[in-house]
């Protein structure tokens, strides 16, 4: 009598969605008889996402009407209720992704047969809402179930439908930006292109090596269907070297070549290379590690830095590109600068008097500009070594000034605007904040 009273209990607990409250992931087992034999048929519930809710529904969707094949599962019905609290039938509300042309389903309940290791299996989509306390909120569902006798697998299949949802979803060689909360729940959005369209690497002023093993990488996205195997970069220097740029002429030249996936925040590794390892291949652009982690001797986190050594071993090994930043190389630790974990460690030195000409005059085709930056300036930006960010600056500042004055003396400004702006830049951060990761 008590294990039927759990059965009705928890019947009444999966109608109401209240057997999630506490739990992702719901595994029971219902009694049925069949011809006149107990049978017992697995059935399996989790919470989605909100883009897993998205992406699953679309793909069932295609998977159904032909749009999509897959070798391993077969979608013999796809329903869709008009409402929780109207059950009758409507015809699936699509409309287009985006660029790429991709259906997607907006319904709220969908309901599917599928064809899974020779067997039958109910899979059901849905939101629901939850009263929490004083709040309420939406809950995303995956309910899948046995159909027959000995199906059960339907937890492989849920797992196998998500990933493949995703893998098959209009992230797919775009660019995501991926932050974890404290709780470890995911935000991804997509970016559009527009803000990377103007870095280009003939515009970046670093030494040949450098410039060289930047092209390597973006041959190796371009060419890897053939080549099959990652590269893994630490670009190390303090802040206006150039790393953050490298990042952004990457994300433009890699474009729809690859996903690239642009992580923030609290940053919860092995699922950030689980996410990428849907995706064949993808960019991970991770900037400011050392704030991830630290090192042995200066640790934010011993578990961070654990966690993060860990998963590059597993998850980076052929599929995957990982591009890392770090204004100081102390700030990471010994074991994950070792040969191995990275492919290469890019130092990113200051600029000489050549580069800084160079600068200027990518930034400027005003000649009387170009003329004010003597040898005596050069000699001066070389002993504050100052950066290329803080130049273009000045360039733009230049600019400014010569409009809105064009009486003003620009040699002098220079001048003083090299002394109180570089010293209100840099001064500070070298005397009172010391080896900080920003």
């Amino acid at each position: 009598m008590k294990r039927k009273h759990k059965h009705n209990e928890n019947d009444s607990r999966l109608l109401d969605g209240s057997i999630l409250n506490s739990e992702n992931e719901v595994n029971i087992e219902r009694i049925c008889k069949v011809n006149n034999q107990n049978i017992s048929i697995p059935l399996h519930q989790r919470r989605l996402q909100f883009f897993e809710f998205d992406f699953i529904k679309s793909y069932l969707y295609a998977l159904h009407t032909g749009i999509e094949k897959d070798a391993e599962i077969n979608v013999a019905s796809f329903i869709t209720p008009i409402s929780s609290n109207n059950p009758g039938i409507t015809p699936p509300t699509i409309y287009s992704g985006g660029e790429d042309g991709l259906l997607m389903v907006s319904n709220e309940i969908v309901h599917t047969t599928i064809l899974y290791k020779d067997k039958t299996y109910h899979l059901s989509v849905y939101s629901l809402n939850v009263s929490e306390g004083m709040c309420n909120s939406i809950r995303f569902i995956v309910s899948t179930t046995g159909a027959e006798p000995l199906a059960n697998y339907g937890i492989m299949l849920t797992d196998y439908l998500i990933k493949q949802s995703i893998k098959n979803s209009r992230y797919k060689n775009k660019i995501l930006k991926i932050a974890f909360d404290y709780e470890q729940r995911v935000d991804i959005k997509e970016i559009g292109i527009g803000e990377f369209k103007s870095e280009k690497l003939e515009n970046l002023f670093v030494p040949d090596n450098i410039r060289n093993e930047l092209e390597r990488f973006s041959a190796c996205v371009e060419k890897f269907k053939d080549i099959k195997l990652g590269l893994r970069y630490l670009l190390c220097g303090e802040p206006g070297t150039g790393k953050t740029k490298v990042s952004r002429i990457i994300t433009n030249r890699c474009y729809k070549k690859a996903t690239i996936i642009l992580a923030e925040g609290i940053i919860n590794f092995k699922n950030l290379f689980e996410f990428s390892s849907l995706f064949s291949p993808a960019i991970i652009i991770v900037d400011d590690i050392d704030l991830c982690f630290g090192s042995r001797d200066f640790a934010f986190s011993a578990n961070g830095l654990a966690e993060f050594l860990g998963t590059l071993d597993g998850f980076l090994k052929n599929s995957n590109f990982l591009i890392a930043t770090t204004n100081d190389k102390a700030m990471v630790d010994d074991a994950a600068k070792r040969p191995g974990r990275f492919d290469a460690i890019l130092d990113f030195k200051h600029l000489n008097k050549t580069n800084y000409m160079e600068i200027v005059k990518s930034n400027t085709d005003d000649k009387d500009l170009v003329k004010l930056f003597d040898e005596d300036i050069l000699k001066l930006f070389q002993k504050q070594r100052v950066v290329g960010a803080f130049l273009v600056n000045l360039v733009k500042q230049l600019k400014i000034v010569k409009t809105l004055y064009p009486d003003k003396n620009l040699v002098e400004f220079i001048t003083e605007y090299a002394d109180f702006s570089h010293r209100g830049f840099y001064q500070n951060q070298q005397t009172e904040v010391g080896k900080v990761g920003f």
